[in-house]
């Protein structure tokens, strides 16, 4: 995994762990413990999700960038793809996320809380200005993203399908399998956020026989979890150096667990 394309994907698994661990943190204390406390201070779960959205969105866009640029302008690929500019775009995918939310959340006094009513989070209704911002911040921070991410994968794999003699024509039978596996994730990934965006904001109206309680659960908390299930899924599947460095870590446990217990035994 210290590949540039390695470095982002673990860039991207960070912002969906957190995202994994904070919502699953707050809906077991919340249902399951019952917590009216952890329900009182939704908001802060809230402004964690509202600052990952963008920050997740991002890093998608950016793997998808990084391999058309492979493909496409591959002489230019490490001076646009090193270790500086990686940690740029990394600090700008964190930092203006994070800025945004705390203008919004702290400055504006804007609050995205849940609400039992659709089991969902949104806008405090009260806020007559916070309401238009945080969804107009929830709207550019998917859509135009999500469409040029998959833009870029589409390219992507329509120069590796068209000009695959050209491209691999002086790399290892191994190069071309990693090359078409980050292809297929990238055009994966990039498929599975554009259809739960649009699903997002249009789904609602496309889910017949539910009530409108069940049809807000359904495209917003329900859909945003199982996101995360299926990039996982994506990831493990097309990702053969993540699957690779996920094995090695573990036979590294492995050889410890057993060296210590040889150590012990003797």
């Amino acid at each position: 995994m210290r590949t540039p394309f390695g470095n982002l994907t673990i860039n991207q698994s960070t912002g969906q762990m957190i995202a994994c661990l904070s919502n699953g943190i707050f809906f077991f204390f919340a249902f399951i413990v019952d917590s009216r406390t952890m329900v009182e201070y939704s908001y802060i779960i809230g402004a964690i999700s509202l600052c990952l959205l963008g920050i997740i969105i991002v890093s998608y866009f950016l793997m998808s960038l990084n391999r058309l640029t492979a493909i496409s302008l591959p002489f230019q690929y490490r001076w646009l793809f090193g270790k500086k500019a990686i940690r740029l775009m990394v600090s700008l995918n964190w930092g203006i996320p994070l800025a945004i939310s705390a203008y919004l959340m702290i400055l504006k006094e804007c609050g995205f809380q849940f609400f039992h009513y659709g089991w969902t989070f949104s806008t405090i209704p009260n806020r007559e200005l916070c309401g238009p911002s945080l969804r107009l911040y929830l709207t550019l921070s998917q859509m135009p993203v999500t469409v040029l991410t998959v833009i870029c994968d589409i390219l992507t794999f329509s120069m590796l399908v068209i000009g695959r003699h050209r491209i691999f024509k002086s790399k290892s039978a191994e190069m071309k399998r990693r090359e078409m596996n980050f292809a297929r994730q990238v055009l994966a990934q990039g498929a599975v956020s554009l259809v739960h965006s649009f699903w997002y904001n249009r789904g609602r109206d496309l889910i017949p026989g539910f009530s409108e309680e069940w049809r807000i659960f359904l495209t917003t908390s329900f859909s945003s979890n199982l996101l995360h299930v299926f990039d996982a899924t994506v990831v493990f599947t097309c990702n053969f150096e993540f699957k690779d460095w996920l094995l090695k870590q573990k036979k590294k446990q492995t050889l410890v667990i057993v060296s210590t217990i040889r150590g012990r035994s003797q």
